[in-house]
């Protein structure tokens, strides 16, 4: 019985490993074990253009050709290429329908098709057809092309259905220099018949044709043709006259195939040995119409029949068949077989009737694998393989859906063991997990979601199993069904990784000991998988971490002599674990173990000799490693680790840290394989479970190939479409030649998008071929595009030189150290061209040079009539000079004199202050002594007459007096900056308030409104009293002359923060900041009334000292213009600020800000450091000047002449004019 056991195979490049291989393929055939090859299929759903292959070429520059009869294919390892007729292009092939194939010396492409002859130029990619052509009298465009071979000098055999024609080439193989017509004559030596179906040069040059009328040798020193046919009382000859297809192998037989047999021709004899299709003898041939015959690189001859494929032995004398299988998923797909190509890289390539192509390879590396065959029980029950277990007899595959399978090594008899729902004895599910065979001989059985089975050694042919499920009112159950490992440890004990935790069970028992956890209050759950290292400890992966269990004592672990240890990956450490997703474990045989991740592929630790220290070293694809995710780990016998991943398989040398990987190409069922699922027998035969089967291989016979490549650039596209050879873009022809023989690209400005395509034309391993690009002159680095995509794209080049270098490598690394490259040369636009550049820079040059030399030249005559001019100008300027140098010298002497002038007007004004204040001094102390008595003497006068009036007038006039000098003193020390503060502690509102209710009075005899507002009712501050009245006097008094009858003054108090002060500059400010004043708080002072205003251009001048205001508002006032400016510089004494606003016609605000409390002063300013709040009592008001304005009010507001002048107005009349009433009444009076 044959076991459903399939052997594949993978080749090395290199002698010895193209030996090796040999050696073992030959090894097997030997020994009569067919060589199962895995088929690789290329169909119209991978883009060829018909599945009906009537040819098959490979080029010298490693590209596929196929010859269909819907077009002819180029292939370059990933894509096709179909070239079809097109009646509107002369430069295309002339017939659909491609039989024949053969590249010349010159490397042009010869296309025979049914209707007629045609060669493809490479170079200028197009076909020149010579189907209208007749060549020597052969009307070859009704002729169909069979075959076509190129000999030993280049010339071309062109066998047809109407003979064969030979024609010589020029040096440059584009044309026909000579031609030679075969066909069958009724004469010697001619060809037997005129139907050539194919031709065949053999290694000693000798030129064989087949024919419909038997096998043709021709002598090349007669011209004729030596002929062998089919005699039937011969069975030494040939087996029939029809012959298809002819060639000679390594052993120097000649093989010919016919419609009825084939043969093998002694030609030192005259020989021929038949071959025929026996039914249901497996060691003939597959079918007696031979199509094609070639050799692989072993040696061996492939023969393509009707009924499928035949490798023949020769040194076994044997014939291997390759028939379509419909249970076979990776053998040939088609049993008509018309063309076979076996090429140097070992691919055979084989053309079949309605199948496409399929292609395996010679030296593929020998992987077994056991899959589920529908309808055949004596296969897997399911190919999704989760665990693996061989012993002495039997190999044990448990799969996730199709239960446990026991296959016998011996017989290859299988035996399924499925759940059975009413059946107690049978497995608890289908969904096997684990298995292991303890030391009693027993076997555990673990599921998925229904517990942990055992199979008894003596119940194993009864298939009676037990069964252990968690119980959740029995702690000493399993934790959970979902069982998804097992393992033993030295003394027997089984551990078991569930969902829900880990447990421990002694065989024997029913009670299982939970792990929940340890002291530290490590908990264990989520296991994966479990492993005991060489020093007794246990790993456990789980979702959660990697977790060891480690004895508390010299006794051997157990849930209650055990310390847990967790290793978490820390982010940003390299030290830690990679992944906290632990799904396999491997001890290897120095103690090492490995780790395997989910996403965050192999871990090893290691533990310093000296400090015991442990660490993690991890291995992801970075490294080589073919995917992230480690299902398995095993140990080959040299020491190497082979890993199961969600993409392959990869091997890892560890002591030179390289990785070689697998792939589908390589012979793999699949590249994605299953949890843990892996197992190594004790010969060393690994087994890896994965979605479809189980994979089986000796590792010493999987050979590592070198990658060996043909980088090509396969397309140029500009905007995505393909660019064709001859056509102009933009005014510019981009290619003349296919891009892959092209060096250098000349793209004009205008293109802003292109594209290039490449491919490494390997057709055995493209599952594995990365790709990287890089365009010097615009990137900085490599760009690394991994294995989908094979072209790269570019916008908006700058116009210049760029070089685009394209390198290859397997999937492992090892890039290639000569990166194929092509120039691209990006044409700027005329205006960024060195011509157009030079021609500017020429322009501007010339044009400067021009521009320079007019200028010189009018400069030089310009400067003539400037000489001529300065001459003239010079004698009158010399004339000039001289009254100028007199001119200077009365100036300087005037000068001279004003300096003198300016020095005694200064030194008169200092005199005239010093004098001012001298005589300030002067009038003081006698006005002091003239109203002293004069308030003696009126006090005591009770009656009011004339005398007493005109002491009054005197007194007034005297305070008045008085009150000027004062204000001048004051002037004084501001200008001579002796101005001094004498600041108290006082409420300020109560002081303002005492002093603002004479000014009441006052108001009301005018007829004004006349308000005091404060927020507070008191406000404690420090100021000088003495100077703060003046102030308010001179604001108040000020307000009251200003504001006609009816209006209205209020005073408004408050206490404010500090704030932006309007009218004054950030310089001020920081000026008083940088004297280190704090100015936090300010007590505001307004006074507000609605009297005639001020114009706007005046309220920049009113605080200057002597100002008045001009004559139209002097009828209000008498005024010296000192009050105001007085005023401002006591309140900037106070560090405080005073400005006024006013609406000529509507009235003015005056308001000032005082610095709130006693920060602000200096220590020699505070007149009382502490003490209450000090209010002026009323009667120590100075009064004198609210007396003053007062009285001069109520003179202004007589409104009736008094008596004296009645009594005079007979008297002759003298008019005086004063600007002073009190005067005009004086004189009245006599």
């Amino acid at each position: 019985m044959i076991l459903p056991v399939i052997t594949i195979k993978k080749y090395s490049v290199t002698r010895g490993m193209i030996s090796l291989v040999m050696m073992f393929i030959f090894l097997q055939i030997a020994s009569g074990q067919k060589p199962n090859f895995r088929f690789h299929y290329y169909t119209a759903d991978e883009g060829l253009s018909q599945n009906y292959i009537d040819c098959i070429l490979k080029d010298s520059r490693d590209y596929m050709w196929f010859g269909t009869r819907n077009g002819l294919n180029r292939f370059d390892a990933y894509n096709f290429t179909v070239f079809k007729k097109d009646p509107a292009n002369e430069n295309t092939i002339s017939n659909n329908f491609v039989q024949a194939l053969c590249e010349d010396k010159y490397g042009n492409i010869w296309v025979g098709t049914n209707e007629g002859l045609n060669v493809y130029h490479f170079e200028e990619d197009r076909f020149i057809s010579y189907a209208s052509d007749s060549i020597d009298n052969l009307p070859i465009h009704h002729v169909s092309v069979n075959t076509i071979i190129s000999d030993h000098n280049g010339d071309l055999w062109i066998g047809t259905d109407n003979g064969i024609l030979k024609i010589t080439l020029n040096s440059d193989g584009n044309k026909i220099l000579s031609s030679k017509y075969f066909n069958a004559a009724q004469v010697t030596g001619s060809l037997s018949g005129n139907l050539v179906n194919c031709i065949y040069q053999d290694r000693h040059e000798r030129i064989w044709v087949g024919t419909d009328l038997g096998l043709n040798l021709y002598d090349w020193d007669t011209g004729s043709f030596i002929t062998f046919r089919n005699n039937p009382a011969n069975p030494a000859t040939l087996s029939s006259d029809e012959v298809e297809t002819i060639f000679q192998d390594r052993y120097d037989n000649l093989w010919v195939g016919t419609i009825y047999g084939l043969n093998r021709f002694d030609t030192e004899n005259e020989l021929f040995e038949r071959y025929f299709h026996f039914p249901g003898q497996t060691s003939s041939v597959t079918h007696n119409v031979i199509s094609c015959i070639t050799e692989d690189l072993n040696g061996n001859v492939l023969i393509g029949t009707l009924g499928g494929l035949s490798i023949y032995s020769v040194a076994e004398n044997n014939f291997y068949n390759y028939t379509y299988d419909i249970n076979s998923p990776h053998g040939i797909n088609n049993d008509f077989i018309n063309s076979i190509l076996s090429d140097d890289e070992g691919n055979v390539w084989i053309g079949t009737e309605r199948g496409g192509i399929n292609r395996y390879n010679t030296f593929q590396n020998e992987f077994d694998y056991y899959v589920h065959i529908p309808g055949n029980d004596n296969s897997l029950s399911h190919n999704s393989v989760n665990s693996i277990l061989e012993d002495e007899k039997n190999l044990w595959i448990g799969t996730a859906g199709g239960g446990l399978n026991k296959l016998d090594k011996l017989t290859g008899a299988y035996k399924h063991f499925l759940y059975v729902p009413d059946d107690p004895n049978s497995l608890s599910s289908d969904f096997v997990t684990s298995l292991l065979r303890d030391c009693n001989g027993d076997l555990w059985i673990g599921t998925w979601g229904s517990g942990l089975n055992q199979l008894k050694t003596q119940n194993e042919g009864l298939g009676r199993f037990e069964q252990y499920v968690s119980q959740p009112d029995n702690r000493n159950s399993l934790p959970n069904n979902y069982v998804s490992s097992i393992t033993e440890d030295r003394q027997g004990n089984l551990w078991i990784g569930t969902k829900g935790g880990l447990v421990m069970h002694q065989p024997g028992t029913d009670n299982f000991e939970n792990v929940y956890t340890d002291n530290s209050g490590v908990q264990i759950s989520l296991v994966g998988c479990l492993k005991f290292d060489h020093d007794g400890n246990l790993w456990i992966g789980t979702e959660e971490g990697l977790y060891k269990l480690t004895s508390k004592d010299p006794a051997p672990v157990s849930p209650g002599n055990c310390t847990i240890t967790r290793y978490l990956k820390t982010p940003g450490n390299k030290g830690t674990i990679s992944g906290n997703y632990v799904i396999s474990i491997y001890v290897d045989r120095s103690g090492t173990p490995w780790f395997g991740t989910y996403g965050d592929g192999l871990n090893k630790l290691i533990t310093d000799p000296l400090t015991n220290k442990e660490s993690f070293v991890s291995y992801t694809r970075n490294e080589g490693l073919v995917n992230n995710i480690v299902y398995g780990i095993l140990e080959d016998d040299t020491g190497n680790l082979w890993l199961s991943t969600d993409n392959g398989l990869s091997k890892f040398n560890p002591e030179i840290e390289e990785f070689n990987n697998y792939s589908l190409s390589d012979g793999l069922l699949s590249n994605q394989f299953y949890w843990s699922s892996c197992f190594k027998n004790t010969n060393g035969r690994m087994y890896f479970g994965g979605m479809k089967g189980l994979l089986a291989f000796q590792p010493e016979r999987i050979i590592d190939r070198d990658f060996r490549h043909n980088l090509s650039i396969t397309e140029f596209m500009i905007y995505n479409q393909p660019v064709e050879i001859g056509r102009e873009y933009y005014d510019r022809v981009i290619l003349d030649r296919p891009i892959s023989e092209t060096g250098k690209i000349r793209l004009p400005h205008k293109i802003r998008e292109f594209s290039v395509g490449f491919s490494a034309l390997d057709y055995d391993q493209t599952d594995k071929i990365q790709y990287a690009y890089m365009l010097e002159g615009f990137d900085d680095e490599w760009n690394y595009v991994g294995l989908e995509r094979r072209f790269v794209s570019y916008t908006n080049l700058k116009g210049g030189d760029y070089t685009l270098l394209i390198n290859t490598a397997l999937i492992e690394g090892n890039w290639s150290p000569d990166p194929l490259s092509i120039q691209i040369r990006v044409i700027p636009p005329f205006w960024a061209r060195w011509w157009f550049i030079t021609a500017v820079v020429l322009i501007l040059i010339i044009s400067v040079v021009s521009y320079n030399w007019y200028r010189t030249y009018a400069l030089k005559e310009r400067k003539r009539i400037l000489e001529i001019l300065i001459k003239e100008r010079t004698r009158q300027i010399e004339g000039q000079k001289e009254q100028l140098e007199m001119q200077n010298l009365e100036i300087i002497e005037q000068r001279d004199k004003l300096m003198e002038l300016n020095k005694k007007v200064q030194e008169a004004n200092r005199h005239q202050m010093r004098f001012f204040t001298h005589m300030s001094h002067e009038f003081r102390s006698p006005l002091t002594l003239i109203i002293s008595p004069l308030e003696e003497i009126t006090s005591e006068m009770s009656e009011r007459g004339p005398l007493l009036n005109k002491l009054l007038l005197v007194k007034k006039n005297a305070n008045r007096l008085l009150h000027l000098v004062n204000q001048l003193m004051e002037v004084r020390r501001i200008k001579t900056g002796n101005i001094e503060l004498k600041a108290r502690e006082i409420d300020i509102v109560k002081f303002l308030e005492n002093i603002s209710q004479p000014f009441s009075s006052l108001a009301r005899q005018k007829n004004i409104d006349y308000d005091f507002i404060s927020d507070r009712k008191s406000i404690n501050t420090y100021a000088d009293t003495e100077k703060l009245e003046i102030v308010f006097y001179n604001l108040v008094s000020n307000a009251i002359k200003y504001t006609p009858e009816h209006g209205r003054i209020s005073i408004e108090i408050s206490l404010v923060e500090s704030e932006p002060i309007p009218h004054v500059s950030d310089e001020e400010v920081a000026i008083v900041k940088q004297k280190g004043y704090s100015i936090n708080k300010y007590v505001s002072i307004i006074v507000r009334d609605s009297g005639i205003g001020i114009e706007s251009e005046q309220l920049k001048e009113i605080f200057k000292r002597f100002y008045k205001t001009p004559d139209d508002y002097n009828k209000y006032s008498y005024g010296t213009g000192i009050g105001l400016y007085l005023t401002k510089e006591l309140i900037k004494a106070h560090r405080g600020w005073l400005f006024a606003s006013s609406i000529p016609g509507q009235g003015s605000d005056f308001r000032c800000l005082i610095p709130f409390g006693k920060d602000y002063l200096r220590e020699n300013e505070i007149s009382e450091k502490a003490g209450k709040s000090f209010v002026v009592p009323r009667e120590n008001l100075n009064t004198s000047v609210l007396d003053e304005y007062f009285e001069n009010s109520m003179d202004k507001m007589r409104a009736q002449p008094s008596s004296r002048s009645k009594i005079i107005s007979a008297k002759p009349l003298i008019l005086f004019v004063d600007d002073d009433i009190e005067l005009c009444d004086y004189i009245a009076d006599y």
